[in-house]
């Protein structure tokens, strides 16, 4: 990613089966690249209808340019969910330096 200061993020998530899915969070978890833990929180509860999809937001986090960070977004498996491969997400970011 560009050099920059803050880092803002958000997550699309999709209810891809055939039942209504309530009260649905994603965490994130926000690690510098020794793996500790810079921040952390939780969205709103959302609900899908099936085939619906929608984003959450999560707040801006302080990064520094130059250093390599890891972005780790989760959900719980609801009831009767087959797959859950697609329910954690684990992304390395780099911010780059000025110049």
């Amino acid at each position: 990613f560009p050099a920059t200061e803050t880092f803002g993020f958000s997550a699309v998530i999709s209810n891809n089966g055939n039942q209504v899915e309530k009260g649905i969070v994603v965490s994130a978890r926000f690690l510098d690249a020794d793996g500790t833990e810079i921040t952390s929180e939780s969205s709103e509860p959302v609900d899908l209808e099936p085939g619906a999809r929608t984003s959450v937001e999560f707040s801006e986090v302080a990064v520094s340019p130059g250093l390599r960070y890891e972005l780790r977004l989760s959900m719980p498996t609801v009831e009767e969910e087959i797959d859950i491969e697609n329910n954690t997400m684990v992304i390395p970011l780099v911010i780059q330096a000025p110049g």
